[in-house]
C-alpha cells in the first residue's frame, strides 16, 4: 500500500467515527504574523548585495521553508543544497533561490553558508567550500553524529574558518549533551516547531483532545483513565511509532506495550488511533483540538517537537514532568495521576482561563522558538 493510500484511510477513520472530513477542513493564513516576518526580512538592506549558501536536511523541511522565506528576501541569491533525501523535500519555488547540485556548490562562492543538520557533511567538506563565514545550527541529531564520530567535530573546527554555532534545541544540549567546550554558542531556543508555522487557529474546536503519540509514551495510563475523556472526541496520533523507533534495550516490550494499550484504546467509541499522516493532515487536526496532550512512561531526554508544535499554536499541554520538558514549567501543566489531569481539564473549562493560557504560552512560543529571531542575528 502507498504511504498516501495508508493516509487516506487514517483520516476515513475521523470520517467515519466523528462525521468529520479531514480533508476538507479548511485552514487559514494568519497574515499578521506573515506581516510580521516581512518586516524582519526588511532589516539589514546591505545583505541584498550578499550570496549566501544554505545546506538543508528534508528531514526538517518546514525549518527550510521558514528560512528560505527569510533568506531569499533578505539575499541577493541564496543556493540550497539538499545533503540527503531530496525526494521528501519541499523545493520551493521562490525568486531569489536555486537548488544547485554538491558539484555546483564547489564551483561557486558566498558571503556566507547556513547548515541545517548537516555536521557531517560540513566535516567532509568545509575546507572545498569557498566562504569564510559559516552559521551552524545544531539539531538533536547532531548530537547523535558527534556522539558517533567524535572526529567531526575536529575536523570541522580544524578548516580554519569563521563559524558561528545556534543551538536549536537548549535543554537537551544544555542540560543533557555536554559538547566540546571549544564551541562557543551565540544563542539557543527551544526546538522549533516542525509544522507551517504562517498559519491561524480557527475559532471552533472538532476535537477535544489531541494525544501525542510516539515513543514511550503511557498509553496505559490513557487507558486505564479513559473515563476523563468520556463523551469528548480524542486523537491519538503516531501509533506506530515503535514499529519506526523501538526501545533499543528491550524492543519486544517497547512494541508489546504499545500494541497491547493501542489495541485496546481503539475499540473505545470516543478514541481514534492513527498510525503516522503527514504534516498537513497532522497540522489540521492540531489546530482543531482543543486541548493537547503528550504524556511519557519514562525519561525521555531530548526535546520534544509535538510539543513545540502545540504552543506555537497556543495550545494547552498536558505533560509529564520529565528532564525534555522542564524548560516548560511555567507554561505546560505537568501531571503525575488522574487527579491531576481532572483539575487541569476542569481549569480549562472556563473561557476566561482557557483564553488567557492559550495567549500566554502562544507569545512564549512566538519570542523563544522563532527561528526567524535567531535568523536576525545573522549580520
Amino acid at each position: 500500500m502507498k504511504p498516501e493510500d495508508k493516509e487516506f484511510y487514517e483520516c476515513l477513520k475521523i470520517n467515519k467515527v466523528f462525521g468529520i472530513d479531514l480533508f476538507t477542513l479548511p485552514v487559514e493564513m494568519d497574515l499578521k504574523f506573515v506581516k510580521h516576518i516581512q518586516q524582519i526580512t526588511r532589516q539589514n538592506p546591505n545583505l541584498r548585495k550578499k550570496k549566501i549558501l544554505f545546506l538543508s536536511h528534508p528531514q526538517f523541511k518546514y525549518h527550510e521553508k521558514n528560512i528560505l522565506l527569510y533568506l531569499n528576501r533578505k539575499f541577493k541569491q541564496c543556493d540550497c543544497y539538499h545533503i540527503d533525501h531530496a525526494d521528501y523535500s519541499l523545493k520551493l519555488k521562490l525568486d531569489n533561490v536555486r537548488y544547485i547540485s554538491k558539484a555546483e556548490i564547489f564551483r561557486s562562492s558566498y558571503d556566507y553558508v547556513i547548515v541545517n543538520k548537516g555536521w557531517s557533511f560540513l566535516s567532509r567538506y568545509i575546507s572545498k567550500i569557498r566562504s569564510n563565514t559559516f552559521y551552524v545550527f545544531f539539531l538533536n541529531s547532531d548530537a547523535m553524529a558527534l556522539e558517533r564520530d567524535p572526529k567531526i567535530l575536529q575536523r570541522i573546527l580544524k578548516a580554519d574558518k569563521k563559524i558561528t554555532y545556534f543551538n536549536l534545541f537548549k535543554n537537551t544540549l544544555y542540560n543533557i549533551y555536554r559538547p566540546d567546550p571549544s564551541i562557543k554558542m551565540t544563542a539557543a531556543i527551544n526546538w522549533p516547531p516542525s509544522l507551517d508555522v504562517f498559519l491561524k487557529g480557527p475559532g471552533d474546536f472538532l476535537f477535544d483532545f489531541l494525544f501525542m503519540g510516539g515513543g514511550a509514551r503511557d498509553y496505559k495510563f490513557l487507558y486505564e483513565n479513559q473515563d476523563l475523556f468520556q463523551g469528548k472526541k480524542v486523537i491519538v496520533t503516531h501509533c506506530d511509532a515503535a514499529e519506526h523507533h523501538p526501545d533499543k534495550n528491550n524492543r519486544d516490550f517497547d512494541r508489546n506495550y504499545d500494541h497491547k494499550y493501542l489495541g485496546l484504546l481503539s475499540k473505545i467509541g470516543n478514541f481514534i488511533c492513527l498510525n503516522r499522516i503527514n504534516e498537513n493532515f497532522y497540522c489540521k487536526l492540531l489546530l482543531y483540538s482543543r486541548i493537547t496532550m503528550c504524556l511519557f512512561r519514562k525519561i525521555i531526554s531530548t526535546d520534544s517537537t509535538c510539543i513545540s508544535d502545540a504552543i506555537w499554536y497556543g495550545k494547552p499541554v498536558i505533560t509529564t514532568r520529565v528532564e525534555a520538558t522542564e524548560h516548560l514549567k511555567d507554561y505546560a501543566f505537568f501531571v503525575e495521576n488522574a487527579q491531576d489531569i481532572r483539575l487541569v481539564i476542569e481549569k480549562l473549562e472556563d473561557p476566561k482561563y482557557y483564553r488567557k493560557v492559550t495567549e500566554r504560552i502562544q507569545k512564549y512560543a512566538r519570542e523563544e522558538y522563532n527561528i526567524f529571531n535567531l535568523l536576525k542575528l545573522i549580520k
